[in-house]
């Protein structure tokens, strides 16, 4: 209020503005009156006019020198939960290689013309019961192709027994031994077949090869 007082003189408006707050005589102690405790509208004061400027009113109001309620209390924000500790880091495994074995060599396989074993000798010679007709058909085609036939004639070694069964196995077998490794069979429009007995008699040998 002493510092209201002073702006007052300074501005030579103490004796046109009166202030009636209720203060101690000892706090306007330059010659202003103590007054009664009383509130006033400050709209009540007499507003003069400085270097030609009206200053407005003031709006009414009351002014109360009762202390403020105190502002409401900010709850306190939870404390967040610390961070869960860091796991240890897992040091990386390193990384696994399979040896592949190498592969197996292919079995060895005999070579070409080496014998795997002993070999059943076989002959060709003519079925008994053929006719004697297809026979002698088949005895032609075997001496036409290479078949040594001159032991069958009258004079050789294989003529007897003189028949077309004996003769026909003589030829047959003359052909196949000469030709079975050339894809030669032992067929003749199946007047023959193989057997493993060495059918040689007396001075006639049976080829074999």
């Amino acid at each position: 209020m002493r510092n209201l007082y002073h702006s007052l003189l300074r501005l030579s408006l103490a004796n046109e503005i009166k202030v009636s707050i209720a203060f101690s005589p000892q706090c306007l102690s330059y010659g202003a009156s103590a007054s009664p405790l009383k509130k006033r509208k400050l709209s009540s004061l007499s507003v003069p006019s400085l270097g030609g400027h009206q200053f407005s009113p003031v709006p009414s109001s009351t002014f109360s020198f009762a202390p403020l309620a105190s502002p409401p209390e900010v709850p306190e924000l939870p404390t967040p939960p610390p961070p869960p500790p860091l796991s240890p880091e897992v040091p990386a495994m390193p990384p696994v290689s399979y040896m592949v074995p190498p592969p197996s060599p292919p079995p060895c396989s005999a070579s070409p013309g080496a014998e795997e074993g002993p070999k059943t000798a076989l002959w060709c010679v003519a079925k008994p019961a053929v006719p004697s007709e297809k026979l002698q058909e088949a005895i032609d085609f075997a001496c036409g192709e290479g078949a040594d036939c001159e032991e069958i004639q009258p004079n050789g070694r294989c003529y007897f027994p003189d028949n077309v069964v004996a003769h026909a196995s003589y030829a047959f077998n003359s052909y196949w031994q000469k030709w079975k490794h050339n894809g030669g069979t032992c067929g003749f429009d199946g007047t023959a077949l193989l057997i493993d007995s060495d059918p040689s008699f007396l001075e006639c040998h049976f080829e074999l090869s």
